[in-house]
Order: structure tokens, then C-alpha cells, then sequence
């Protein structure tokens, strides 16, 4: 593959990549500006889609640790030298998203129900009849 065609290479860093984030910059202006009868306001109320908003956060913190760890743990996962199944890394990979996926959640999930959780709701205790909700 050529340079110019990997994650790295200059022309998706320079053209790609502000693609991505301006096509995800419209589409959180549609998530925030859309009724909630609508088709894509049902969408982006999902249960599923406000609980990972809920986790987010923390998913965000832990992934790093969690990427880290189960390459560190295991050969399978190895960067530097990726098992093949069938000559292609691919299910490996996918395999490895999955399991950092699924960790992180767990681990988020965990933080949240421990800590943020209890934490947001002592803050009420705090706050003014003004900002009571």
C-alpha cells in the first residue's frame, strides 16, 4: 500500500481526516437540532446510543490502559508481529477491536456505576434551589 493511501500518510492526515471530522461535526448538528418525533430524533434517542453516551467518557479514559495491557498480556494481539489466520491479520484484528471494545465498556461501566453515578447524585446536595433539577 502506498504511503499516501495508510492512516499516516499525508494526504489523509491533510484531506481525510478533516473530512471525517467535518462529516461528524454535521452530524452531531443534526443529533442536537433534530425533533424528537423525527426518524432521526428516535435514532439518536436510542437506549443503546444514551447509554454509550452515558459510558463515553470513560471509555475514552480506559481505552488507552486497556489497548496497552492486552498487548502487553498476550502474543495473539502483538503489534509487531500479528498472528494470520488463513494468511490475513484481519480476523485477528477484529478480534482484538472487539475484545478492547468489550473491555473498555465493562471497565466504563464499572466506573460509572461506582463512582460517577454516586458523585453526580451527592452534587445535589450542593446546589441552590436555582439549579435543582
Amino acid at each position: 500500500m502506498t504511503d499516501h493511501a495508510t492512516w499516516g500518510g499525508y494526504t489523509m492526515q491533510a484531506a481525510g481526516l478533516t473530512a471525517i471530522a467535518v462529516m461528524f461535526g454535521g452530524l452531531l448538528v443534526l443529533a442536537a437540532t433534530a425533533d424528537r418525533a423525527s426518524t432521526l430524533g428516535r435514532f439518536f434517542n436510542n437506549k443503546v446510543l444514551v447509554k454509550i453516551g452515558t459510558l463515553s467518557y470513560g471509555m475514552y479514559l480506559f481505552h488507552p490502559m486497556v489497548i496497552t495491557a492486552l498487548r502487553r498480556s498476550t502474543t495473539l494481539f502483538n503489534s509487531e508481529h500479528p498472528m494470520s489466520i488463513a494468511g490475513s491479520t484481519l480476523p485477528v484484528r477484529i478480534a482484538f477491536i472487539l475484545t478492547t471494545m468489550t473491555i473498555t465498556m465493562l471497565i466504563a461501566w464499572i466506573s460509572w456505576t461506582l463512582f460517577e453515578r454516586p458523585i453526580l447524585r451527592f452534587k445535589r446536595r450542593f446546589a441552590n434551589d436555582d439549579n435543582k433539577q
